[in-house]
């Protein structure tokens, strides 16, 4: 059961972050108001004034290297609650997010993610959202950007994110699915449509798809970051 430790955090939030101080600030605003929320920002030597806002805001901040599961894990050292939930800089969490986590651990499951959807959005992006809610139901293979959540135990238990320069996301979903239950949370995670705006929506997507495929395949993730670079 997940209770308040001495000092009231209910949940860690760990916030991976390269270079961010324009998505940041919102994100923090919201979670700081939370007194039971204890916010981590995982830096991976960002050049801008990432660090300084995360510092200014009240965070406990980590510097790393440069590497989502090395960041990640970095932050997740430094948490003292009973539950960790790993967040992209440009999210926009649901309203009540964190009693919906807490009440799912209680219930037993270890872990799970949230759907998605993007802004601003396109009938592509609703069709990656909808690949990516379908198969975080199904087959409880979650993405970063779906707001992976677990057991603060479990995570240290099983390891930590496995250091991977790509898809250590879905390489941890998928241990943690075989160590106990996992949920999707129906209430969506807003995402950015950042990446897809900058690069194209439909490069990206035929992009992100090939990599998945190929890493189901057997393909090294170094060989994959190549390719999503």
């Amino acid at each position: 059961m997940v209770q308040p430790v001495a000092n009231n955090k209910q949940l860690s939030v760990i916030i991976p972050t390269l270079n961010e101080q324009k998505s940041l600030p919102a994100l923090l605003s919201f979670l700081t108001s939370d007194p039971s929320i204890e916010v981590i920002v995982a830096d991976g030597g960002s050049s801008d004034k990432t660090v300084d806002i995360a510092i200014e805001m009240g965070c406990i901040v980590t510097i790393s290297e440069p590497g989502r599961a090395l960041q990640m894990n970095q932050g997740a050292s430094k948490a003292t609650s009973e539950v960790l939930l790993f967040l992209h800089a440009d999210s926009q969490l649901p309203s009540n997010f964190k009693q919906s986590i807490i009440t799912v651990i209680q219930s037993g499951f270890i872990g799970g993610a949230h759907k998605i959807t993007f802004f601003p959005e396109s009938i592509g992006l609703k069709m990656i959202a909808w690949g990516s809610n379908i198969r975080g139901t199904y087959l409880q293979s979650y993405y970063g950007d779906q707001g992976i959540f677990v057991r603060n135990d479990v995570f240290h238990q099983l390891g930590k994110f496995p250091l991977l320069v790509l898809m250590e996301d879905v390489a941890f979903s998928k241990i943690l699915r075989r160590h106990g239950k996992t949920v999707l949370l129906d209430k969506p995670i807003v995402s950015s449509s950042r990446r897809f705006l900058k690069y194209g929506v439909m490069r990206t997507i035929l992009t992100m798809q090939w990599i998945k495929f190929l890493y189901f395949l057997g393909v090294s993730p170094t060989t994959l970051k190549k390719l999503y670079s």
